[in-house]
């Protein structure tokens, strides 16, 4: 089931929309990224533009999954001006 909702967002927000391919990521040993570690990523990195966030929840998530994706990854990051 889907809930759906309103939020609204101000200026220094980000919206950060992903698929299970980021969250599903698993490293060697089976141990997936989570959506916690996301959500950390994102609070550390809150100050960052939207390509750079993008570019740091990529290249987090690839390295966890030491460059080798199992599920096509969707992410999308929106910094509201």
């Amino acid at each position: 089931p889907y809930r759906t909702g309103e939020a609204a967002l101000e200026s220094g927000d980000r919206l950060v929309l992903f698929t299970d391919g980021v969250s599903e990521a698993s490293d060697g040993d089976g141990e997936q990224f989570g959506e916690d570690r996301v959500v950390d990523l994102v609070t550390e990195h809150r100050e960052e533009s939207a390509a750079e966030l993008e570019r740091t929840i990529s290249e987090t998530v690839l390295a966890h999954a030491e460059g080798s994706l199992q599920d096509d990854v969707t992410l999308v990051v929106v910094a509201v001006k």
